[in-house]
């Protein structure tokens, strides 16, 4: 397990409000989610997985914007960022069929704010294009927004328990159902200690029962509905399960500059 990995990355962020990623799901099947990637950044010493992804062309990863924060570190290096894709696991295993991509580059949308979390997207370039067989896939943009009360498939590797920094060692995921969202933007601010991150029109809420929710390690990640992406993990309350909603940046309202970006490569 990538133990200190993670902890290492959470150390360098501790200043600033951290979106929280999945707690109460279960591990997923190899071969289910071939849309899913994982971001690691790679140390003299150690890769560790900090954000998930999701494939929507074959050079293309969209993620969320304050993933970028791993590179904010002094002497933190685009090309020690790499693309996992084909995987299950959150490191390299004697059993992993999963491929690995350098990257070219990492956009974030030009008008994102870290403190409120607005505009809480990015596209992860690859240096070469990603070959897609029956363990990896790109996922359909939605068009759509699901109705409330639908249930939203969110992935990734984002801590299991509240208060334990130990990311899974194997894919997780869960299914919570699409709130409303007038419902959700009266709960403002969700994380009292992040006042200024507030639920907006361009976010999708989804919630289950105490105990489940999307956790820190999970950001950027997939938010699917019948097969297609409706959001990127962005952030939460301050307790991870704690029976509040889970908040996604909206891919509807943002697929021109999606598709603006991915026409580029």
């Amino acid at each position: 397990m990538m133990y200190w990995a993670i902890l290492l990355f959470c150390n360098f962020v501790k200043v600033l409000c951290v979106p929280h990623p999945i707690v109460g799901g279960r591990t997923a099947q190899p071969n289910t989610y071939g849309y899913q990637a994982s971001l690691r950044y790679a140390t003299e010493a150690i890769e560790f997985h900090f954000c998930g992804g999701s494939i929507i062309s074959d050079k293309c990863i969209l993620t969320a914007a304050h993933c970028y924060e791993v590179l904010t570190k002094p002497n933190r290096e685009l090309s020690r960022v790499h693309v996992y894709v084909g995987t299950i696991y959150a490191k390299k295993s004697p059993n992993d069929k999963g491929d690995m991509y350098g990257v070219e580059s990492f956009k974030k949308h030009e008008q994102f704010n870290r403190t409120s979390l607005i505009n809480d997207l990015a596209v992860v370039t690859t240096d070469k294009p990603i070959r897609f067989n029956f363990r990896v896939w790109p996922i359909k943009l939605a068009t759509i927004r699901p109705p409330d009360g639908s249930f939203i498939t969110v992935t990734g590797w984002g801590y299991i328990k509240n208060g334990v920094k130990v990311i899974p060692r194997k894919l997780q995921v869960i299914n919570l159902k699409m709130m409303s969202l007038t419902d959700c933007m009266a709960l403002n601010p969700l994380d009292p200690s992040c006042p200024l991150e507030k639920v907006t029109e361009t976010n999708i809420c989804i919630v289950g029962n105490v105990g489940q929710s999307t956790c820190q390690g999970d950001s950027g990640g997939p938010a699917a509905y019948n097969g297609e992406l409706v959001g990127a993990i962005s952030f939460g309350a301050d307790q991870c399960g704690d029976g509040k909603p889970s908040v996604m940046t909206c891919v509807i309202d943002y697929i021109e500059w999606i598709r603006n970006q991915t026409e580029m490569h």
